[in-house]
């Protein structure tokens, strides 16, 4: 594990530079991040100090999650701007990871999830008390439960995305594909490692949803894949 210490120091950087040259010229790195950034600051205004989050999806996404008191990360849009501030390239998205223990229903990943790349077909994680409890959808989906199966931590839902590029390109890559405007991610296993959560796991899988609708105590922050911020 990284030492801490440069970032409580106030360093800055970003992280997860695309390993493809091709990445770098086209899709989601060349995207306006300063536009994002003011996009991803709305965003995260409206998830501060919220309850409860409902996200659904047409492919048969439902899932209910508290997210009391977590601070959503406004900042992972390639731009550092305040001391300590960290990011991750390509810039696009805010997270925040839900309250241990409270998310409920079902979450279908589609297209592509970290470590089994792109999907032959959709990967459906039954969720109770916060936990994938269930890990169904032929031969990937099988892949991620051997992944997963006796890791500490592993089937912690850690992680809520919105995805906030609208060049990001969806394909086998999820660092650029979980940042299209328009989709959200979630993830498994560690929720501590920067994210703000408590749970400590060396794995961080996270999966994609698309045309996603959101809705924040209520009301609308994203619907059919439209953001309403």
């Amino acid at each position: 594990m990284p030492s801490r210490q440069p970032t409580r120091r106030g360093t800055r950087g970003c992280f997860n530079a695309p390993h493809l040259a091709e990445a770098w010229t086209q899709g989601a790195m060349t995207a306006d991040f300063a536009q994002i950034r003011e996009v991803a600051e709305r965003v995260a205004a409206r998830l501060r100090g919220a309850g409860e989050v409902h996200v659904t999806s047409p492919a048969g996404t439902d899932v209910t999650m508290r997210i009391d008191g977590r601070e959503p990360k406004g900042w992972l849009t390639g731009i550092c701007r305040n001391p300590g501030e960290v990011s991750a390239y390509p810039g696009g998205e805010v997270s925040l990871p839900p309250l241990e223990g409270t998310t409920e229903g079902v979450v279908v990943i589609e297209r592509v999830m970290t470590d089994l790349g792109a999907l032959a077909e959709p990967i459906t994680w039954t969720v109770r008390d916060g936990h994938a409890v269930a890990v169904e959808g032929g031969d990937q989906a099988a892949r991620l439960r051997e992944l997963i199966d006796g890791v500490e931590g592993a089937t912690n839902i850690a992680e809520l995305g919105i995805g906030l590029n609208p060049l990001a390109r969806i394909g086998p890559y999820i660092t650029e594909a979980k940042k299209r405007l328009g989709t959200a991610h979630f993830a498994l296993g560690d929720n501590a490692g920067g994210y703000g959560g408590v749970v400590e796991c060396p794995l961080h899988l996270d999966g994609l949803l698309l045309d996603v609708s959101i809705e924040v105590d209520g009301v609308d922050l994203v619907r059919d894949g439209v953001l309403r911020a």
